[in-house]
């Protein structure tokens, strides 16, 4: 299935990835049965092996940070970024909201496709010469240096596991609770800069279902369909990047 957005800011990117994650796509869940038994370390470990092996997923995030502005004096703002991703064996749609702007990003297989906003394609023709229009999709192979900026954007990565595993963070198991309908354990989380918890489906493969965040870094990531993939397809009119794109200014 393939999704449209407009607008971006590549700087943006940076940002979004450490909101959020994605994760290594590949097989079948294990099952949750027995799992409330378990440890909260356990459960973790088993949700993290769920993750890794799922063929497919849609993340979906919405956090909010502290930030300083300097204007004519220092004061306290909440920035709001959201990032909503699907995943499948095939490659990744992914959309960044940050800073008031949107990135769009495709990746099917070795191909990695872009969309933004105005300081985008102004970056492009100031760093190359290459002129294109704002809010056309732009094309380069996913290993190459024309968009290698967003690369990370658009693939896979082991950052899910380290949401689901940050040693840092202290980790007890809490009560059985229902989540959209769906039986979940609670594994509450305590940090540094935040605390929250971590659902996980009771039955079935354990997988996650919702993770929460509260402090001075606040986030609400959902987790749904599960090994439910969609199709993903190439956008059309998308104008391919040469090469010497990477290396100029």
């Amino acid at each position: 299935m393939h999704r449209c957005a407009c607008g971006a800011r590549g700087r943006a990117v940076g940002a979004g990835i450490t909101l959020l994650v994605v994760i290594a796509l590949a097989g079948c869940g294990s099952s949750s049965e027995g799992l409330a038994a378990k440890s909260a370390a356990q459960i973790l470990a088993a949700s993290r092996s769920a993750a890794r092996n799922a063929s497919a997923v849609h993340v979906t995030s919405e956090a909010f940070g502290t930030a300083i502005v300097i204007k004519t004096r220092a004061k306290r703002t909440r920035r709001i970024s959201k990032l909503d991703l699907q995943l499948d064996r095939e490659g990744v749609w992914a959309r960044l909201v940050a800073l008031g702007s949107t990135l769009e990003a495709i990746r099917i297989g070795d191909i990695i496709y872009v969309k933004g906003g105005p300081l985008l394609y102004r970056n492009l023709q100031r760093r190359t010469g290459v002129h294109v229009a704002p809010g056309t999709w732009l094309k380069a192979p996913a290993n190459g240096p024309q968009l290698s900026g967003f690369a990370a954007f658009a693939e896979p990565s082991r950052e899910i596991m380290g949401l689901l595993g940050d040693p840092t963070l202290s980790l007890t198991k809490g009560h059985t609770t229902t989540i959209k309908g769906q039986k979940a354990i609670e594994l509450r989380t305590e940090g540094k800069l935040y605390s929250g918890a971590i659902y996980i489906a009771a039955s079935g493969p354990p997988d996650p279902i919702l993770i929460v965040k509260h402090g001075r870094e606040t986030a609400r990531t959902t987790f749904t369909g599960w090994n439910q993939p969609t199709q993903l397809t190439a956008p059309a009119g998308a104008v391919e990047l040469p090469a010497v794109v990477g290396h100029s200014g």
